[in-house]
């Protein structure tokens, strides 16, 4: 039996999500979700996440905030994609638009602009500088950023 089929009583499933909660920050639905892997019902469920709200165990507009900063600093994505995660993570619109908000205009062009660069010099080998321009606008779309920022990043990149 693995752990996620394993059941668990409720003052071991709030100890073990206190810890899990305390290793990072997690959002309300995903902290649901392994609330009811651990067999609980939906009360015992809605009890735990006030509790672990209150005690500052949870905090959605935290979590977004963290999640929008490691997202953009360390993977290089852009706003659109880090958008349709939080959205999936069922993270309220405000919350995503005010921690999205949070990500300096000059440091986000300046992130696609090297990205840019960077897929310019892989793409060496393909002679056609249009079908070149157009697999590195895909790609850095591909990474959730809007295209003015992309033509911005072109315009500023050294190609």
């Amino acid at each position: 039996m693995n752990q996620s089929e394993r059941f668990f009583s409720f003052e071991d499933s709030k100890f073990k999500i206190e810890n899990w909660c305390g290793y990072r920050d997690r959002s309300v639905d995903e902290t649901k979700q392994k609330l009811f892997s651990y067999g609980l019902d939906a009360s015992q469920v809605d009890k735990l996440i006030t509790e672990l709200t209150e005690d500052k165990f949870l905090d959605d507009e935290r979590f977004a905030d963290s999640f929008v900063s490691g997202k953009f600093r360390i993977k290089s994505w852009g706003k659109q994609k880090i958008y349709a995660h939080l959205l999936q993570k069922r993270i309220d619109k405000v919350v995503i638009t005010a921690a999205l908000a949070t990500i300096d205009y000059d440091e986000y062009v300046a992130t696609a602009q090297r990205l840019v660069e960077k897929k310019w010099r892989l793409l060496e080998k393909e002679k056609d500088d249009w079908k070149r321009k157009q697999k590195v606008i895909q790609y850095v779309a591909g990474r959730g950023f809007e295209f003015g920022v992309i033509n911005e990043a072109f315009f500023n990149a050294q190609l």
